[in-house]
């Protein structure tokens, strides 16, 4: 049995988000120091919940000219994109279509970071960026 294209890239989303997370964990657990990040929704044309269909987790999905604010301490990073899917029991946030990144407060300064995907842990602060 061959999976079609988009199922693999799933697949190999659901397996890069585990990972993610996994890592994530890690680095939380070694951070006693760490505060909560707070995430907020800045627009969205459409929210929605949904299991997610591999993993059964429920997920908030945001649609349409989407703008998300991730702030933890004095860091503050806005995104901006087409869609973003965000995960509350893993704290990862899935942002496509357009998307651009950009971080403040932090100890190398601002940042701005233009992708087509970007995979972004809440917690740590740490992304997989692709198509920027």
């Amino acid at each position: 049995m061959s999976l079609r294209p988009l199922q693999r890239k799933l697949v190999v989303l659901v397996f890069i988000c585990a990972a993610f997370f996994a890592f994530g964990v890690c680095a939380w657990a070694a951070d006693g120091d760490s505060q909560p990040s707070v995430i907020t929704i800045l627009n969205a044309n459409k929210t929605e919940y949904e299991k997610d269909s591999v993993t059964k987790e429920e997920q908030i999905v945001l649609t349409g000219a989407v703008a998300v604010e991730v702030t933890q301490g004095n860091m503050r990073t806005k995104i901006n994109a087409s869609k973003i899917s965000y995960n509350r029991k893993t704290n990862i946030l899935y942002a496509q279509g357009d998307v651009v990144m950009e971080q403040t407060g932090g100890a190398t300064g601002d940042q701005r970071i233009t992708a087509q995907t970007v995979l972004f842990n809440t917690v740590t602060y740490e992304g997989i960026f692709d198509g920027g």
